[in-house]
C-alpha cells in the first residue's frame, strides 16, 4: 500500500477578474511511498499548496482521486493518521503554549500525563523547549513555524505533510526542521513537504517531484535528477537560489 496515491487530479478555479476558468492542476499523477521523504518542488503558483489542501479535504478535486493510506481523502478516516501544518500557520494568540498544543491533543483524544509528556517530547523535536506558560503572541515567526510543526506530530500521524515548512526559518532552523523529517523517518512515518528552494530538499528527500503550471515535470531520486543534464532542466523551470530572492 502507498501512503499518498494520486491519479489524474485535476482542480480548475473560475476567476471572476478575468472571466474565465484557471487550471491548478491538470492530471496529476503521483505515489508516496511508505517511510519516504518526498520533496514537492515547483514555483510559485506551480499547484503544490492546490495539492495539498486536496489531500488534507481543506478544497475537493475538479476531477481525479487521492488516498491517504489506501482511504479517499475525502472521507474523515483518510485524516485521523495525518499530521499537516499550512504554508502561513496562524493560531489564537491569546493561548499560551500547552492549552494550544493541549486543545489538539484533546481532539485526538490525548489527555493526562500521556498527552504532558507527548507535549514536551514534541517541543524539544521542534526546537522550542523552555516555552511552556508563554503565549503564542510573544512568538517570532520562526517560533510560529516550529510551533505549528509541533501541532502536526503531537498525535503521532503515520503520514505528515508540511507545506512550506522552512518559510520564515533562519539556516540554523532549517536545519532543524530537515533533522525533524529525518527524524520522522527514522520513526517509520512519511513525510511530503513543499517548497520552492531547491536547496531545502536536496539533503534530506529522498525523492522529489517537480510541478510547474499544475503538472509533474520531473520526479525521481535526488542522486538521479541532480545529474548534470537534469540540473539544467531544473534551472529552465524555477529559481534554485534563496527563498526571496
Amino acid at each position: 500500500m502507498t501512503a499518498i496515491e494520486i491519479k489524474g487530479l485535476k482542480k480548475t478555479y473560475r476567476s471572476p477578474f478575468l472571466r474565465r476558468e484557471v487550471e491548478g492542476l491538470r492530471g496529476l499523477d503521483l505515489s508516496v511511498m511508505p517511510n519516504e521523504i518526498y520533496g514537492f518542488l515547483g514555483p510559485n503558483g506551480a499547484g503544490k499548496s492546490t495539492t495539498i489542501k486536496i489531500l488534507t479535504g481543506i478544497i475537493h478535486p475538479s476531477e481525479g482521486s487521492a488516498q491517504i493510506l489506501g482511504v479517499d481523502v475525502r472521507a474523515v478516516r483518510a485524516r485521523e493518521q495525518l499530521g499537516y501544518m499550512p504554508e502561513f500557520p496562524t493560531f489564537h494568540d491569546f493561548l499560551r503554549t500547552e492549552e494550544f498544543l493541549g486543545f489538539f491533543g484533546a481532539l485526538h483524544g490525548i489527555q493526562g500525563d500521556v498527552l504532558a509528556k507527548r507535549i514536551d517530547e514534541v517541543l524539544e523535536w521542534v526546537g522550542l523547549p523552555g516555552v511552556m506558560g508563554q503565549p503564542l503572541k510573544t512568538f517570532s515567526k520562526g517560533m510560529l513555524q516550529r510551533i505549528g510543526l509541533a501541532q502536526a506530530i503531537l498525535h503521532d500521524p503515520a503520514v505528515v505533510i508540511l507545506d512550506e515548512p522552512m518559510s520564515g526559518l533562519d539556516p540554523m532552523g532549517r536545519r532543524d526542521v530537515r533533522r525533524l523529517m529525518e527524524h520522522l523517518r527514522e520513526q517509520g512515518k512519511t513525510v511530503m513537504f513543499s517548497s520552492h528552494v531547491l536547496s531545502d530538499v536536496e539533503e534530506v528527500a529522498d525523492r522529489i517531484c517537480v510541478l510547474r503550471e499544475g503538472k509533474k515535470v520531473l520526479e525521481g531520486k535526488v542522486s538521479e535528477l541532480l545529474a548534470d543534464a537534469e540540473v539544467e532542466r531544473l534551472e529552465d523551470l524555477f529559481f534554485l537560489g534563496e527563498e526571496d530572492s
